[in-house]
């Protein structure tokens, strides 16, 4: 299953950057309590566990419920990334300032189950105060937490049982961790983001915003159609359609892409390009000889000239060219046979548009043999 994200009519004024201190926080929490599935981070887990008190380290367990399972925006309500870009100390004021009912009210949702025993995701909403009237609820969240993460128990408990110490205690974990883990980084990480930001941003003035978003994840195929621009990715089970975007670059992403919506628009949180390109395998030169081999005509590089501008069809792509169907469609097999493009049904028409990620490897590969 994919999510399908719809962004309609977007034009470049509708497009923002930012990031968040305390979302980035609880990225880096998910990549410490998760290292097998970041192996990029190693070197990064191994150093900061040198820094984490046995006290701080048995925190993360603890509150482990909120970025253990996999990566989600926490706290939308008050870090919301509409917002002008603030450091660590505006946003761990907003926390405090929130009131505990509405505190109480994010954490339940946050550690509420979010998938069904069939692996299906479920909707599953807690409100403290019918919570705190029913011992059937509180006891269906200590069995699932028991189950999940037995080391939370205390944490829930308190949480429970007396939201504001909760929210006090909350507070003092993320401020040990920020002060242990993250502080003396932060200002080489808004560096990297600064540089990524700005790197993206020419590039959608430069080649328009479909093809900046095809090199936000290898894992992410766009395509436009009219004045809608459609994009997969394979981690998901949600459909999204939005007229704002917010691009939200992350160190501790990698390799995956982070989904998420609010009242503002759609926020895409993505890999820093410096992740991405530690990330990539080399291009064996098999691949790239079969790559350049593919490209190497005038034809088909108009062909390719011609498809990064929109997806088009045989007849479109002859007409333009001045080339017969069957013409055209010997120098579309080829570059399909190379995995240069790729066909997609639309109604009756077969579109072929650019394979984002097999030009990236014809790129790259070349920069490697001759740097």
């Amino acid at each position: 299953m994919t999510f399908l994200i719809h962004l309609q009519n977007i034009s470049v004024e509708e497009i923002a950057f930012s990031y968040s201190p305390m979302e980035e926080l609880f990225r880096s929490l998910h990549v410490l309590t998760n290292a097998k599935y970041h192996p990029l981070h190693i070197s990064w887990v191994l150093s900061r566990r040198e820094h984490i008190s046995t006290h701080l380290k048995a925190e993360i367990e603890a509150f482990g419920m909120l970025y253990g399972p996999r990566m989600k925006v926490l706290f939308q309500e008050i870090w919301s990334l509409s917002k002008k870009i603030q450091n660590f100390e505006e946003e761990i004021a907003l926390l405090k300032n929130m009131p505990a009912l509405n505190y109480a009210n994010q954490m339940l949702a946050h550690i509420a189950p979010w998938e069904n025993a069939s692996g299906q995701e479920q909707v599953v909403t807690y409100d403290y105060e019918s919570v705190q009237t029913s011992s059937l609820l509180q006891q269906e969240i200590r069995r699932y937490i028991q189950q999940v993460y037995p080391e939370a128990q205390t944490v829930v408990d308190e949480l429970l049982h007396d939201p504001q110490a909760s929210q006090e205690h909350f507070i003092r974990f993320l401020t040990d961790y920020w002060l242990h883990c993250m502080a003396t980084q932060w200002e080489q990480l808004e560096v990297i983001f600064a540089h990524d930001i700005e790197q993206r941003g020419r590039h959608i003035f430069s080649h328009g915003l479909c093809s900046t978003l095809n090199t936000l994840s290898p894992e992410l195929q766009v395509h436009q159609q009219n004045d809608t621009i459609m994009m997969q990715y394979p981690w998901g089970r949600k459909e999204f359609t939005a007229t704002r975007l917010i691009l939200t670059p992350s160190y501790f992403i990698w390799p995956r892409l982070l989904v998420a919506q609010d009242e503002y628009g759609l926020n895409l949180v993505y890999s820093v390009q410096e992740l991405q390109e530690q990330g990539k395998l080399p291009v064996t030169p098999e691949k790239l000889l079969k790559l350049l081999k593919a490209a190497s005509d005038n034809t088909r590089m108009q062909i390719l000239q011609l498809l990064k501008t929109q997806p088009r069809s045989t007849r479109e792509l002859a007409g333009l060219i001045g080339m017969t169907e069957a013409g055209i469609s010997k120098h579309l097999k080829q570059l399909q046979d190379a995995d240069i493009i790729t066909p997609e049904r639309v109604s009756y028409y077969v579109l072929y548009h650019i394979n984002a990620k097999t030009c990236s490897d014809l790129i790259h590969g070349l920069e490697d043999l001759i740097k």
